[in-house]
């Protein structure tokens, strides 16, 4: 099973057209699109996905029940706060890890938080560098809450430095 935190409208399987989008430009989306079907979406908002929850009332799976997660830029959206004496963040990185098979993998694209970027969206509440992932790996001596069980097995810099993709495995 893969799974897609805060999905919103890219994966429900449907096209979603925005006004001033041409043809060529509404038909990669819809590939995109087709890329992900299979894929489970929970998204707070109601855009047709398979879960309408806040993730950070926890994912609604078993334990060692996911292969991959997907995080594509939603993670920056997490606002700070404190979700049974953890901070919310924190959380959502352990419910990832305990819902993930043993080196299961999640994949996390984000905004490079050392770009403007990242500053430009007003519902960006977090931000993220191309360390912030190893705090939540066993070699990292910082304490944190995080369960340790990551590994950060990939990081690399996409569109002139203004995004992050992470790949974390589940050391378990």
């Amino acid at each position: 099973m893969i799974i897609s935190l805060g999905s919103g409208w890219k994966y429900d399987g449907s096209t979603y057209r925005y006004p001033d989008w041409d043809d060529e430009k509404a038909m990669n989306e819809q590939k995109k699109i087709d890329e992900f079907k299979g894929v489970i979406g929970i998204d707070k908002g109601d855009y047709g996905q398979h879960y309408k929850r806040d993730i950070r009332r926890g994912l609604p799976f078993s334990d060692n029940t996911v292969e991959e997660i997907i995080a594509d830029n939603s993670l920056e959206h997490i606002p700070y706060g404190e979700h049974f004496g953890e901070d919310d963040f924190v959380f959502i990185m352990n419910e990832c890890l305990r819902v993930l098979k043993p080196n299961g993998i999640m994949k996390i694209l984000a905004p490079n938080a050392g770009k403007s970027m990242s500053f430009k969206d007003p519902t960006h509440a977090r931000f993220i560098t191309p360390v912030t992932f190893s705090y939540l790996d066993k070699k990292n001596p910082w304490e944190y809450g995080f369960d340790k069980r990551w590994k950060v097995i990939k990081v690399k810099l996409l569109q002139d430095d203004n995004l992050i993709f992470f790949k974390l495995r589940a050391v378990k």
